[in-house]
C-alpha cells in the first residue's frame, strides 16, 4: 500500500468516525454549546452540521463510489490518476461508468468547457441536456435544477467527480429526513434512521444512488410546502417558492419515467394523508396561492429554457423504437420471489444468477405483511384511521395491483403508468414502507404495558413474523430455480445466509409490532448497511484525465473510430475531449448511418439509445459489413476489417487491439501509424 493510500484511507475511517461520534453524540454536543452561548442548539442542528461536514469531506478528500476503474484497465492511450481504496468495481454498473461519468469528464474537459451540444460525441455531436439521472454539466440556465453537477463548475475535476457522487447520498438522506421531522416531529433519530435505511438500500446503492436523486427532489419540495405553513413572512415564502420552483424542475429533469411516475404517485398521496391529517387545507391563504404561482412561474421557466435547447433530441429519443416507442407497458406479471429480492441480494449483489443481473436483483428488505397488521391493529385499538397511513396503504395497494395484476392499456396511458416496468416502481413501494414504518413508530396510541403483556397478544405478534418468514423462504426456493452455474456448496452457502436475514427480518418483524422501535431499527439497518454497502467499490476520482502516449491525436481535431471494445474505449477518448465516431448516442446521428444504410433498410435496428459499437467479422461474397442490434440498447457494426471502405464513415483514425491487426494491415484504405503496448492507431486514407 502506497503512503498516500494509507493516509487516504485513515482520513476516510477517521471522518466516518467522527460523523457517527457526531450524530450519536448531538444531544450532548448541543448541551454543551448551550451552556457555552446566549444562543439555544438543538440537537437536530447539531447532527445536520455534522452530516453537512461528512459531505464536504467526502468532497475534499475526492472520494466516491464510482466503478471507473473497471473500465480504464488497459487503456495505454488514458492517462489519469485514479487510486483504488477497497471494494470492486463493477462493471454491470456500466451506465454510471462508462456513460454518465465519462461524459461528465468530456464536458469539464471539452473546449469550451460545458457546451449544450458536445461535438466531440459522434460526427454531429450529442446534445447533453438530455442526459438522464444526475445529468452532466452543461452551461445553461437548467443547471440550477440540477445540483449533482454544480460542482463541476467551482471545484476542478477531483472533487468536483466526488461531489458529483455523495450530492445524490447526502441530498436524499437529509432532505428525506426533513421531511420525515415535519410529518412525524419530536423523533428526530428515528427519522435519521428510517431515512439512512432507504438511502443505503440495496435497490438505492445498486443503481448508483440515482433514485436517492429522484427522490431528494420532492421529498425537498414538500418540506418546503410544509414549512410555508409555519411561516407568514413574504421574503421568507418568496425564497421557499423559488427553492420549491427549482425543486419541481429538477424532478422533471431525472428524466427517467419509470422512477418519476411512481415516486410522484407516492408523494401526492403521502401529500394528501399529511394535509388531511393536519387539516393544512383550512390554513391556506392568499399567501400560499402566490408562493404556488411563482414556483409554477420558476419551474415554468427553467423547463421552457430547457425545451427550446432540447426540443430537436427529444423529438429525435420520442421517435426511436428504444425507448420511445416502447410498447406500452400494463403491469402483471410479477414473479413470486419478487418480496424476497432484497434480503437475496447478500448473494444475488455479487454475483449475476442468469435471470437477472445484479441490479436487476436489487431490491429492499420487506416487512410488508407484519407493518400492514401493525397498522391495522393501531387503527382498531384507537378506533380511528390516520389518514396519512390510510392514503399509504391506497398507495400499496393500487401499486401492488399494478404490479402483480396489471392494469387495462388505457388506464396506464393516461396515468403514465405505462411508463414504468414492475420491477422498476420498487423505488415508491420501499420508499412507502418507509414512510408507513415512521407512522407506526411514532404513533401516540400504542399499547398499553398491560395491553402489550396480553398473552394472545405476544402470540399474535410473534405468528405473524414467523408466518412472514416462511414465505421469504418459500420464495427464496422459488428464487433458486434461477441459480444457473452453482454447485451443490455454494446453492447450500446462499441458502444458509439469506436464511440467516430471514430470521433478522423475522425478528425485525417482531420488534416493529411490538413498536419497540430502537431494537426495530438496530436490526434493520444493520441488515440493510450489511448487504448493500460492500456494493460499490471506494476510490480516488481522478484529478486529470487526458491522451497519453499518442501525440498523433492529441490536440487535433481530427475524429477517432474506437473497434472492437464495445463501448467504452470511445466513451473513455471522449472523456479526455478527443472527437469520436461512436460511443454511447441517446438518440441516433443520422449523418453516421446515412454513409451506412443510405436507403434506412435498417433502421428499426440503429432508431435507438444504443451503445453504439464497432467490430471485426468475417463477411462473404460481396457484403463488407452488416449492421446488428443484440439487444435494446446495443448496436453492433461488423466490418470486414481487411475490405470494409473505412472512408465511407466520418472518421479519420481508427484504434483498435493487436488481436485483429493482420485483418486491418491489409485494409488498402488504412495506414498504420502507431503501436502501442497491444493497441494499433490506424489512419484513414482519404
Amino acid at each position: 500500500m502506497t503512503m498516500d493510500k494509507a493516509v487516504i484511507i485513515s482520513t476516510f475511517i477517521c471522518l466516518l468516525t467522527f460523523s457517527l461520534a457526531g450524530v450519536f453524540s448531538a444531544e450532548r454536543i448541543s448541551r454543551y454549546l448551550s451552556e457555552r452561548s446566549s444562543i439555544g442548539i438543538s440537537s437536530r442542528s447539531v447532527a445536520f452540521t455534522v452530516l453537512l461536514a461528512s459531505f464536504l469531506g467526502m468532497v475534499s478528500l475526492g472520494l466516491s463510489g464510482s466503478s471507473l476503474r473497471v473500465f480504464l484497465e488497459d487503456r495505454v492511450f488514458i492517462h489519469h490518476d485514479t487510486i483504488g481504496l477497497f471494494g470492486k468495481s463493477r462493471g454491470i454498473r456500466s451506465d454510471e461508468c462508462a456513460v454518465l461519468t465519462p461524459m461528465a469528464i468530456g464536458q469539464y474537459n471539452d473546449d469550451p468547457q460545458f457546451p449544450v451540444i458536445n461535438k466531440n460525441l459522434g460526427p454531429q455531436g450529442q446534445n447533453m441536456l438530455v442526459v438522464a439521472f444526475s445529468g452532466v454539466p452543461v452551461k445553461h440556465l437548467s443547471l440550477l435544477a440540477k445540483p449533482a453537477t454544480w460542482g463541476f463548475f467551482f471545484l476542478d475535476l477531483r472533487h468536483a467527480l466526488a461531489w458529483y457522487w455523495w450530492f445524490p447520498v447526502f441530498g436524499c438522506l437529509l432532505a428525506l429526513w426533513g421531511l420525515l421531522n415535519l410529518v412525524y416531529p419530536d423523533r428526530w433519530r428515528l427519522m435519521l434512521a428510517l431515512s439512512a435505511a432507504f438511502t443505503f438500500a440495496p435497490y438505492v446503492v445498486a443503481w448508483s444512488f440515482w433514485p436517492a436523486y429522484t427522490v431528494f427532489f420532492p421529498a425537498f419540495a414538500m418540506s418546503i410546502v410544509l414549512l410555508s405553513f409555519r411561516y407568514t413572512n413574504y421574503s421568507v415564502l418568496l425564497i421557499l417558492s423559488l427553492m420549491l420552483g427549482v425543486s419541481v424542475a429538477g424532478f422533471f429533469l431525472v428524466l427517467y419515467p419509470p422512477w418519476q411516475v411512481s415516486t410522484g404517485y407516492l408523494f401526492l398521496f403521502f401529500f394528501i394523508g399529511v394535509v388531511i391529517r393536519d387539516r393544512l387545507y383550512e390554513q391556506f391563504t392568499l399567501r400560499h396561492g402566490l408562493m404556488v404561482a411563482i414556483a409554477g412561474l420558476t419551474a415554468g421557466v427553467i423547463l421552457y429554457s430547457w425545451w427550446l435547447d432540447a426540443r430537436f433530441a427529444i423529438t429525435a429519443m420520442m421517435n426511436t423504437v428504444y425507448p420511445g416507442q416502447r410498447a406500452m407497458v400494463t403491469g402483471g406479471g410479477i414473479d413470486f420471489f419478487f418480496p424476497v429480492r432484497g434480503l437475496s441480494n447478500v448473494v444475488t449483489l455479487h454475483k449475476s444468477f442468469g435471470y437477472l443481473n445484479e441490479c436487476e436483483m436489487a431490491s429492499f428488505i420487506y416487512v410488508t405483511i407484519p407493518l400492514l397488521f401493525t397498522v391495522f391493529e393501531r387503527f382498531r385499538v384507537t378506533r380511528r384511521a390516520d389518514p396519512v397511513a390510510c392514503t399509504l396503504i391506497l398507495f400499496v395497494f393500487l401499486l401492488s395491483i399494478y404490479q402483480y395484476i396489471g392494469i387495462s392499456p388505457a388506464i396506464a396511458k393516461l396515468s403514465l403508468l405505462g411508463r414504468c416496468t414492475g420491477s422498476r416502481v420498487d423505488i415508491a413501494l420501499g420508499l412507502a414502507q418507509i414512510f408507513l414504518i415512521g407512522f407506526v413508530l411514532t404513533d401516540r396510541n400504542q399499547f398499553t404495558a398491560e395491553q402489550q403483556q396480553l398473552f394472545s397478544r405476544r402470540i399474535f405478534h410473534l405468528m405473524i413474523p414467523v408466518l412472514w418468514a416462511g414465505f421469504l423462504l418459500y420464495s427464496f426456493w422459488r428464487l433458486t430455480f434461477c441459480f444457473t452455474g452453482f454447485n451443490g456448496n455454494v446453492k447450500f452457502f446462499a441458502w444458509i445466509l439469506v436464511s440467516l436475514f430471514i430470521g433478522l427480518t423475522a425478528l425485525a418483524s417482531y420488534y416493529l409490532m411490538r413498536g419497540k422501535s430502537r431494537p426495530f431499527i438496530i436490526v434493520y439497518c444493520l441488515m440493510t448497511m450489511a448487504i448493500s454497502l460492500p456494493f460499490n467499490p471506494l476510490i480516488r476520482v481522478p484529478g486529470t484525465f487526458e491522451l497519453k502516449n499518442c501525440d498523433l491525436l492529441k490536440n487535433t481535431n481530427r475524429r477517432v473510430l474506437a473497434l472492437d471494445s464495445h463501448s467504452q474505449q470511445a466513451m473513455m477518448f471522449m472523456a479526455t475531449g478527443l472527437p469520436v465516431v461512436n460511443g454511447v448516442h441517446y438518440y441516433p446521428q443520422r449523418s453516421l448511418w446515412d454513409y451506412l444504410d443510405p436507403y434506412h433498410a435498417k433502421d428499426s435496428f440503429y432508431n435507438r439509445y444504443a451503445h453504439v459499437c464497432f467490430a471485426s467479422g468475417h463477411m462473404s461474397g460481396d457484403e463488407t459489413f452488416r449492421i446488428e442490434n443484440p439487444s435494446p440498447d446495443v448496436v453492433v457494426v461488423v466490418v470486414d476489417g481487411s475490405r470494409f471502405d473505412f472512408r465511407t464513415i466520418p472518421a479519420d483514425f481508427l484504434v483498435t487491439n493487436e488481436a485483429n491487426s493482420s485483418i486491418y494491415d491489409k485494409n488498402s484504405t488504412l495506414s498504420l501509424r502507431l503501436v502501442n503496448n497491444g493497441w494499433r492507431v490506424y489512419q484513414v486514407n482519404r
